[in-house]
């Protein structure tokens, strides 16, 4: 992986980012979701690779490898950082991916400089966290609780068994525990705390390029309708629905995935 160096308060942090393809034209960034890292988006690197584009696949601020430098993880300035990442790479030719918090931080890097991408996915996202009926509501505030309470071991178990319950996914569980477990505690918990306070509802008009919101049908954690919201209040969106598949979906169907991606970059 290589190593981007930034400086925040007189300290170096880092992004660290796996670069497969860098002659290619046409850079896709991928922004990974809370608790796990670049290692996430593994189905469809080789998939974007194969069909001509370059892929950059980065360890957020504080995750991974990657390091936030301040006391304080903050969603604002994560973003400002990442605002920095993307427009160092001079291609005129850049589209953004973000799962979750991914996609949350890809609404606000679009909003920030709509004129730096051609184009953004939204997958399983939010531009804010709100319960959607009660038993979404019990399963945030006990993952809000797990994390304050317990050690990263069963934290991560319990995530694991939440995203991939069927039998069948012990492989994707083994690697959800082991992204989650590696994660630093206290930016895991800052993250959720600053995730929890979250609106980009009043920024979203900004968000004035294409996009696609997919949407896992079974998701959990960021219910569908909540989703479908979203999709209507960006300005040039489309939702597309993966039947069957969670929040986990980059995972769970990545065939489809992928196609959607590659479809939406090259329509024809």
């Amino acid at each position: 992986m290589a190593e981007w160096l930034f400086k925040l308060n007189e300290r170096i942090g880092s992004i660290y980012y796996d670069d497969p393809n860098p002659l290619a034209e046409s850079v896709v960034f991928l922004l990974h979701g809370l608790g796990v890292d670049s290692r996430s988006w593994y189905f469809q690197v080789n998939a974007l690779v194969e069909a001509g584009y370059r892929p950059l696949v980065i360890d957020l601020p504080g995750y991974g490898k990657s390091i936030w430098p301040a006391h304080n993880w903050t969603f604002e300035g994560v973003a400002k950082v990442l605002k920095q990442f993307t427009a160092s790479f001079t291609t005129r030719t850049k589209y953004i991916v973000g799962i979750s918090l991914g996609g949350a931080l890809t609404i606000r890097l679009v909003a920030m400089d709509p004129g730096c991408f051609r184009g953004a996915i939204l997958i399983n996202t939010f531009s804010k966290i709100r319960p959607h009926g009660f038993s979404n509501g019990i399963f945030l505030f006990t993952r809000l609780m797990k994390v304050c309470t317990m050690p990263m071991e069963r934290q991560a178990e319990y995530m694991a068994a939440r995203l991939f319950p069927d039998p069948k996914d012990d492989l994707f569980r083994e690697m959800i525990i082991e992204q989650i477990v590696s994660s630093d505690r206290k930016v895991y918990l800052q993250t959720l705390m600053q995730l929890a306070i979250l609106n980009l509802d009043r920024i979203l008009k900004k968000v004035a390029i294409p996009c696609i919101v997919i949407t896992g049908t079974e998701d959990s954690t960021i219910h569908p309708e909540s989703q479908s919201a979203l999709a209507k209040s960006l300005p040039f969106c489309t939702q597309i629905f993966i039947r069957g598949a969670g929040h986990a979906v980059i995972v769970q169907e990545p065939e489809e995935v992928n196609t959607i991606i590659k479809h939406f970059i090259n329509p024809d």
